[in-house]
C-alpha cells in the first residue's frame, strides 16, 4: 500500500453511498489493534488516519499509531485520556467514552488477519475518492472552458480541456498508487531491458554506471557507489570513526547537488556542523568549539557556513525517531525518482514503530531494521545507517571486527545489502600505553618490542581499513582510506598522505 496523498479541489460535497464508508470493518480493526497491539506494526506503514470512512475511526487510529510509536500499550485505560482533551473524539456515540471503548475492543471478530480489514479500508477510501473526482471532473467539463489572467486569455479553450484531461488521468493516477501501493506494472521485458542498459553503460565506460560515489574512488571501485533501494550497515567500535566517515559521504554527496537527510540521534545539529566546517577549513573541532583560531580561521570559517548553508542537507536529530517518522519526513525531502542519500546514526538508538517496553531488544532491533530497510526501499533512494558493535572485539587480541560483533541482532547482517565495518590500529596501539619490560623478558627482546610497536604505530598512523564484511553483490574486502584526524574527514590514502 501505499502512501500518496491525495489534496482534493475545492468542492461543495459528494453524496456518498453508505457501503462505501465500511464502518462495522474499521470497528474490526480498531479492536483487534486493541486486542493484539502487534496487529498494529502489519498496517502501520501503509495505512493511514485519513483513509477511514468514519472520522472519529481514523482520530483513534491515530492516536494508537501515537501510543505505538511511544511504546505504549494500546487499550481502553491508554485511549480513554484523550477523549478528554480531544474534541475530535467527542461525538454522540462517544458520550460515555469508558463503554464506548469497551464495547469497540470486543467487536473484533477475528485478530487473525488486520491487513483484510485494512485492505477493505482503503479499497472503499480509493472508491469514494473516485466517486469525488469524477464529480469534480464533471463539474470542471461543465464550466472550465478557459482560463484568464489579468483580463488575457492564459489557455484556449481547446487547450483547457486538455489541461482538464491531464489533470484528471494524474489525480486518478494518484489513487491508483493509494490502491495498488504504488507499485509499477512493469513486465520482465521492461526489467530486464532497463539492467542491461546499467550493464552495457557500464562496460562502455569500463566504469560503475547508477550508484552514487561515496566521495572514496578507492572504496567506490568495490562497491561500485550507493545504489537505489540498497541499505549500506557501517559498523564500527566507538572512536573507529563511523560518524565521520558517514559525515564525509553526506557532506561530499551534498556537494554534487544531491539531496541528503541526515538523521542524527547521537550528536546535535550543531555538533554535525561544527565537524562539516572543520572538515572545510582544515581547523580542529576542538579549535573551533573553544574559539581557539586566529583571524584568518575565522574568516575562513565564515566562507565555509556560507558554503555549507547553499547544500542540500537537511540534519534531523530528533531523539524520538522511528522508521515510520523518519520515512515520512525524508519523503517530504527527497522527490521520488531522483538521486538522494539517507544517513542514520545510529541504529541501536532508534525507537521502534511497534515494540512495547520491557520486550526483548534483539527482537526490537530486529523490527527497527527490518522498518528502515522497508522505508529505503520505499524512498527509492541509497541508505547509509550506522550500527554500534558489541563489546565481545575489545576482548580479542586481533580486534578488527566480524559480522557476529553486531550488536544486539543478527537480522542487521542480514537487511544490510553491504556491511562496512572500520578499524583503526592507530587507535588500539596508542592506548596501550607506556611498554613496559615485562620480568625474565631480555633487554634485547624488549628493545625489539618496542621498536615494532612504534614500527606498527607509524605505519599505521592516519590510516583508516574499511572492512567490506558483506555485499550482496559483490566481494568482500578491505578497503584503506586516510582519517584526517583534526578536520574529522576520510580521504583516498594517496590524497591523506
Amino acid at each position: 500500500m501505499a502512501s500518496a496523498e491525495i489534496v482534493p479541489y475545492p468542492t461543495t460535497g459528494t453524496e456518498l453511498p453508505d457501503h462505501l464508508r465500511p464502518y462495522e470493518t474499521e470497528q474490526a480493526l480498531l479492536g483487534a489493534i486493541m486486542a493484539n497491539n502487534e496487529n498494529i506494526k502489519h498496517v502501520s506503514g501503509w495505512l493511514k488516519p485519513e483513509y477511514f470512512g468514519d472520522a472519529l475511526h481514523g482520530r483513534l487510529f491515530e492516536v494508537m499509531l501515537a501510543l505505538s510509536r511511544d511504546g505504549k500499550r494500546i487499550n481502553p485505560l491508554t485511549l480513554l485520556p484523550y477523549f478528554e482533551q480531544d474534541k475530535a473524539l467527542t461525538t454522540a456515540e462517544t458520550t460515555n467514552p469508558r463503554k464506548y471503548l469497551v464495547d469497540l475492543s470486543m467487536s473484533v471478530v477475528s485478530t487473525l488477519n488486520p491487513e483484510d480489514f485494512a485492505r477493505h479500508i482503503v479499497e472503499c477510501y480509493g472508491r469514494r475518492k473516485v466517486i469525488e473526482e469524477a464529480q469534480i471532473l464533471r463539474d470542471r467539463a461543465v464550466n472550465d472552458r478557459f482560463r484568464v489572467d489579468g483580463g488575457r486569455f492564459e489557455l484556449t479553450g481547446e487547450q483547457a480541456a486538455l489541461q482538464l484531461m491531464a489533470d484528471g488521468r494524474g489525480r486518478l493516477q494518484e489513487i491508483e498508487e493509494v490502491m495498488t501501493g504504488g507499485q509499477p506494472r512493469e513486465g520482465m521485458a521492461d526489467i530486464a531491458q532497463r539492467v542491461l542498459q546499467v550493464v552495457e553503460a557500464a562496460y562502455l565506460a569500463q566504469a560503475p554506471i547508477g550508484g552514487i560515489t561515496t566521495g572514496l574512488r578507492d572504496l567506490d571501485k568495490h562497491i561500485g557507489g550507493l545504489f537505489p533501494q540498497e541499505m549500506m550497515i557501517l559498523a564500527g567500535r566507538p572512536s573507529m570513526g563511523k560518524t565521520a566517515l558517514a559525515t564525509t559521504m553526506a557532506w561530499r554527496i551534498a556537494y554534487a547537488g544531491i539531496p541528503v537527510v541526515f538523521f542524527s540521534l547521537e550528536m546535535s545539529k550543531d555538533q554535525i556542523v561544527n565537524r562539516m566546517l572543520s572538515m572545510e577549513t582544515g581547523i580542529s573541532t576542538d579549535r573551533i568549539r573553544r574559539g581557539d583560531i586566529t583571524s584568518h580561521d575565522y574568516d575562513d570559517l565564515v566562507l565555509a557556513a556560507q558554503r555549507i548553508a547553499q547544500l542540500p542537507l537537511h540534519i534531523d536529530d530528533d531523539p524520538r525517531l522511528t522508521p515510520a517518522l523518519m520515512e515520512a519526513r525524508a519523503r517530504v525531502l527527497l522527490k521520488s525518482g531522483r538521486p538522494g542519500l539517507l544517513v542514520v546514526d545510529y541504529l541501536q538508538l532508534m525507537r521502534s514503530d511497534v515494540s512495547a517496553p520491557g520486550g526483548n531488544k534483539t527482537q526490537e532491533i530486529g523490527d527497527i531494521s527490518r522498518d528502515t530497510k522497508a522505508a529505503i526501499k520505499n524512498l527509492g533512494v541509497p541508505g547509509i545507517v550506522l550500527s554500534q558493535l558489541s563489546r565481545g572485539v575489545e576482548a580479542r587480541e586481533d580486534k578488527r571486527p566480524q559480522l557476529q560483533d553486531l550488536r544486539e541482532s543478527g537480522a542487521i547482517e542480514q537487511d544490510g545489502d553491504q556491511v562496512l565495518m572500520l578499524f583503526r590500529e592507530e587507535y588500539y596501539l596508542e592506548r596501550q600505553g607506556d611498554i613496559q619490560r615485562r620480568a625474565n623478558e631480555s633487554q634485547d627482546a624488549f628493545d625489539k618490542r618496542l621498536a615494532d610497536h612504534y614500527a606498527a604505530l607509524e605505519r599505521c598512523r592516519g590510516t583508516v581499513e574499511i572492512l567490506i564484511q558483506k555485499q550482496r553483490f559483490g566481494p568482500i574486502g578491505m578497503v584503506k582510506a586516510a582519517f584526517v584526524g583534526e578536520a574529522q574527514r576520510f580521504d583516498d590514502l594517496q590524497k591523506g598522505a
